[in-house]
């Protein structure tokens, strides 16, 4: 909670991958892909029906364990978040 009326929600997505069928001489490969970090500046409260929306950055952090796992770029967008509450 920033204050009484923002909360900042932030998510994080590490994903575990493993990936078959390469080009020889690999095979195949598994590791740790490149992280997305999402950050959300939503209200504290819903709206009166029950919606809650968030909006910020999300940023693609180049941390993939092997080449074939992730992209080798960071990368920095826009996200949003809308859903309803009941």
């Amino acid at each position: 909670m920033l204050n009484a009326d923002w909360n900042l929600i932030s998510r994080t997505i590490l994903p575990i991958s493993y990936r078959d069928y390469l080009p020889p001489p690999d095979g195949n490969t598994f590791g740790l892909g490149d992280i997305t970090q999402s950050l959300f500046l939503s209200p504290t409260n819903p709206g009166p029906s029950g919606i809650v929306w968030g909006v910020g950055p999300a940023f693609l952090i180049p941390t993939a364990t092997d080449d074939f796992l992730g992209t080798g770029k960071f990368g920095i967008g826009p996200t949003a978040v809308v859903l309803k509450q009941e």
